[in-house]
């Protein structure tokens, strides 16, 4: 399977808010060489494997879907000189891309933790050591 994006831009649709609207395909090159006879299926904006409706996209590469999508989009991100496509494509890397969540050492322990935040204040301490310092008291 050689897979390859084909991207359209259309442009002044009355449909769309914005006027512009650009589609991208995924396209399997050992199939054919023309776009509409070697089409597999169009990528989506957002890629959810765990969601009850999942697209043909996830259907067809299950958990391998995220990595070909930031395969082939970095790909034509190279490749490309138009500055919407361009922008579109860094726009759905970082959708595809989630910045990881920030670790906070515990006050007691030192231990890494995720802090949860209550109100404009951030939890300090970790599970364990507010589990044990409660444990204690009764």
């Amino acid at each position: 399977m050689k897979l390859k994006l084909h991207i359209t831009k259309n442009k002044n649709l009355k449909d769309y808010q914005t006027g512009k609207y650009i589609r991208f395909a995924i396209t399997d090159l050992e199939i054919s060489k023309n776009y509409p006879e070697n089409f597999v299926t169009i990528l989506p904006k957002q890629i959810q494997t765990t969601a009850k409706i999942k697209s043909n996209f996830v259907k067809k590469y299950k958990n391998e879907s995220v990595k070909i999508a930031i395969k082939l989009l970095k790909q034509e991100l190279n490749a490309t000189d138009d500055q919407d496509i361009k922008n579109e494509i860094r726009e759905r890397l970082k959708i595809l891309n989630p910045k990881p969540k920030k670790l906070v050492k515990c006050n007691k322990c030192g231990r890494d933790f995720q802090a949860r935040k209550f109100g404009y204040r951030t939890q300090k301490i970790c599970y364990e050591c507010v589990s044990k310092r409660y444990l204690n008291q009764s």
